[in-house]
């Protein structure tokens, strides 16, 4: 078992009285701040054990948990965990970029650990980070860090650092201000400076050297205008496409905006084609 089944993506699974049902269920993991909460979605019980992860992170302030891409990964046999960050949709604590990304860290570790695989039947070498928008930062940032991943996701990556570094840091500011008012946090300067002091290690085209070994799958959308392609995406993915390896990196460039609004069929598509490709 441990694979899955690409003809459910848009079809339900045959009802059979002796599986265990698929369902979803409250999600509750220990932090520093008390508690990220979120959901695990679980696939019917016909998947067996040895079942891939996928671990959703929401980007800033957190308005799209993608949760048509959750449920067709769950599905066609992923355990699916949407995570809250600190601050963010009732989690508590302060949320800042570096609090995500630490988070993040410490729950793949405990995904991949006796408990939860035990208690989810997942396979602890199959975990996978999926991340939209400044998700898609935090999962580069921590996926970085943790080599032992199956592989990483990102939908319209936003790199945090990139007009920092370009010299338009009010580009960057006008994003927090206005995405600040949905968080706890202690406000749009204290998420700016955040950034800023880990301007340089959190850049995309600086952690390519990390993730060379590392499967690695971006989506992106050519009329995005929260996080262009010319400025987020394709200077990363050029760094990645000049290294030597035997890991798996694609790119895949679809007409939408920053969400991939008419494009979602497409974009699942080609999620399910990387799963099965990696596992």
């Amino acid at each position: 078992m441990g694979t899955i089944n690409s003809k459910l993506l848009y079809k339900d699974q045959e009802y059979h009285p002796s599986n265990p049902l698929s369902d979803s269920s409250m999600f509750e993991f220990p932090t520093g701040d008390g508690a990220l909460w979120g959901q695990v979605m679980r696939p019917d019980g016909s998947f067996g054990s040895s079942r891939p992860c996928v671990i959703f992170l929401h980007g800033f302030p957190g308005g799209n948990r993608n949760d048509d891409f959750a449920h067709a990964l769950c599905r066609v046999g992923c355990v699916v965990l949407i995570l809250h960050h600190r601050g963010a949709w009732g989690s508590p604590g302060t949320y800042l970029v570096s609090n995500c990304i630490e988070d993040i860290k410490a729950l793949a570790e405990y995904v991949r650990g006796e408990e939860f695989v035990n208690k989810y039947l997942v396979a602890p070498e199959k975990i996978y980070l999926f991340g939209h928008s400044m998700g898609g930062n935090n999962a580069l940032n921590a996926g970085k860090e943790l080599p032992w991943l199956r592989g990483i996701m990102i939908m319209a990556p936003y790199d945090s650092t990139c007009y920092i570094r370009s010299g338009e840091p009010e580009r960057l500011k006008d994003l927090l201000n206005d995405g600040a008012r949905f968080l706890n946090c202690d406000g749009a300067e204290a998420l700016f400076a955040d950034i800023f002091q880990h301007a340089e290690n959190w850049s995309f085209v600086n952690t390519a050297s990390l993730l060379k070994e590392q499967n690695l799958l971006i989506l992106s959308g050519s009329y995005d205008d929260v996080a262009p392609e010319k400025d987020m995406v394709l200077p990363l993915w050029n760094e990645l496409e000049s290294y030597q390896t035997h890991a798996i990196h694609r790119h895949f460039s679809y007409p939408a905006g920053h969400a991939l609004m008419g494009c979602r069929t497409n974009v699942l598509e080609d999620m399910v084609s990387f799963l099965e490709a990696t596992l």
